[in-house]
């Protein structure tokens, strides 16, 4: 058994601002179709979700035939955009992981910090799926700046 994953930054997937942006809109959700029609994969990790009602429509109808049951979508930034999860396999635990910022690794030990601490902006999205004969598989997605 194998347990394909993918991950996809959608750029700024909105809903179209005006009648003039809808054939752009169309043509995205086209795009992305068919990328994600390539790739094959059983989890996909998305960024820059702007628009939680494009990514159910994007999974459950132009792309219903792969069978993304589920679609996990964490809370927009200041910008409207956030991270999600899609899954074919069953999933076992979803979450979300927020907080103000992340500790920068310092680069040796006994080395002061670099930064304070990287933002964090938009919510980490998670969703442990059922990967069976696999087990369990945490899925984890952050889009950092």
């Amino acid at each position: 058994m194998t347990l394909r994953l993918a991950t996809y930054n959608l750029k700024d997937y909105f809903e179209p601002r005006s009648d003039a942006e809808r054939p752009i809109v169309e043509q995205k959700i086209k795009n992305v179709a068919a990328m994600l029609r390539r790739a094959n994969a059983d989890v996909v990790a998305f960024q820059e979700v702007g628009a939680p009602g494009l990514l159910e429509r994007l999974c459950r109808g132009e792309l219903a035939d792969l069978g993304y049951g589920f679609v996990h979508v964490g809370p927009p930034d200041k910008r409207g955009i956030g991270n999600a999860i899609a899954s074919r396999p069953p999933v076992i635990e979803k979450s979300l992981i927020m907080a103000e910022s992340l500790a920068f690794p310092r680069f040796s030990i006994g080395d002061p910090p670099p930064y304070e601490g990287v933002p964090l902006r938009r919510a980490d999205v998670h969703a442990a799926v059922d990967a069976a004969p696999l087990g369990r598989v945490d899925v984890l997605t952050m889009d950092l700046k």
